[in-house]
């Protein structure tokens, strides 16, 4: 779990490139800080990756393991992936139709329902 919580943290450099390939400048103390932010997001998830013991007698254990965790970090990359674009496209819809609250938390639990 706090691989997870951790992992969130990265949403600010997805953000942060959709923001500039749509035209958005920042500041260098921005960039800055999204950069150490990253850098420090990047050394915490390798450092929660499945250790490897040399003693180890079942191989296809460990190789199971490491394969559950970069399977679990593809699912958390698409869902922060999806997560910046939905913010950036929000916010496109927000300053060409205007900021109805009501209506956008109305279809966000409406199509929710199964």
């Amino acid at each position: 779990m706090p691989l997870h919580i951790i992992f969130r943290s990265s949403s600010l450099v997805v953000s942060l490139i959709f923001s500039i390939f749509s035209g958005t400048r920042y500041s260098l103390q921005k960039l800055a800080s999204v950069f150490l932010v990253t850098v420090g997001v990047i050394m915490s998830t390798l450092a929660s990756s499945p250790k490897k013991s040399i003693t180890s007698e079942s191989v296809s254990d460990e190789n199971a393991d490491f394969l559950s965790w970069i399977i679990g970090l593809a699912i958390l990359t698409v869902a922060l992936v999806l997560s910046a674009f939905l913010g950036l496209y929000q916010q496109k819809i927000y300053e060409r139709y205007g900021k109805h609250w009501k209506e956008g938390l109305f279809f966000t639990h409406f199509f929710t329902l199964p």
